[in-house]
C-alpha cells in the first residue's frame, strides 16, 4: 500500500484524500483510500472471525454504492436492522439469498 494510503487514518481523511487524487488523475490511489476507508469503518465493530470483519466491509461498500448512485449519503437502514437483530452473518445471508426487487430477470 502507498505510504500516503497508510498514515491516513480514519474514514473521513480517506474520503479527502481519494477526492484529492481523483482530482490528480490517480484513480489507484483513490481507490486504496476509499478500500482504506471502509476497513477502517469496518474495525470500529467487534467481530469473532475474519468472515465477520469482512462483512462489516461489505456492507460499508453497499452504504458507499448506495450514496454514490443517489448523490447523497445513503445508509443501509434495512441491512442493519437485520445486523442488530439476528447478527452480521445472518444478514449477509439474508441480502445474498433474497431475491432481487429489481434489475434484469434470468
Amino acid at each position: 500500500m502507498d505510504y500516503r494510503v497508510e498514515r491516513l487514518r480514519t474514514p473521513a481523511e480517506c474520503e479527502s484524500f481519494a477526492l484529492n487524487a481523483i482530482a490528480r488523475n490517480h484513480p489507484e490511489l483513490a481507490s486504496a483510500a476509499r478500500r482504506k476507508a471502509l476497513t477502517l469503518q469496518a474495525a470500529a465493530h467487534e467481530t469473532s472471525s475474519p468472515v465477520e470483519a469482512e462483512a462489516f466491509v461489505a456492507v460499508y461498500a453497499y452504504e458507499m454504492h448506495l450514496t454514490r448512485k443517489n448523490g447523497r449519503k445513503t445508509r443501509a437502514g434495512k441491512t442493519w436492522a437485520i445486523v442488530r437483530t439476528r447478527g452480521i452473518i445472518q444478514a449477509i445471508q439474508s441480502a445474498v439469498s433474497s431475491p432481487r426487487s429489481h434489475g434484469s430477470s434470468t
